[in-house]
């Protein structure tokens, strides 16, 4: 992994120093999240607002290799949850609303 700035804290030496280029702010609401994390986090502002999976996914993606995890992170802060869009399809979309 070498010097690769997302290189897991486990396989570098100084892990201050990973955790300086990740966390973006550690003030609340933002303490300890990634840049990935915030940008969706401004991506659905207000309470009660969603995104759709596929562009959650597409957001954190710039920023992360797993953006999956990151989500989830996000859900189990109790930032986010999941949500089937309301609508008649046989297939529902699943979005993320902002909690």
């Amino acid at each position: 992994m070498g010097n690769h700035p997302y290189a897991m804290a486990d396989h570098v030496r100084n892990a201050e120093e990973i955790h300086d280029r990740i966390v973006v702010n550690d003030e609340f609401p933002y303490r300890a999240l990634a840049l990935g994390q915030v940008e969706l986090l401004n991506q659905i502002p207000a309470p009660g607002s969603s995104v759709p999976l596929d562009e959650a996914l597409a957001i954190v993606g710039r920023h992360h290799c797993n953006p999956y995890v990151q989500i989830v992170v996000l859900m189990n802060r109790g930032l986010l949850a999941a949500d089937f869009e309301d609508g008649s399809h046989a297939d529902p979309e699943i979005v993320l609303r902002r909690v």
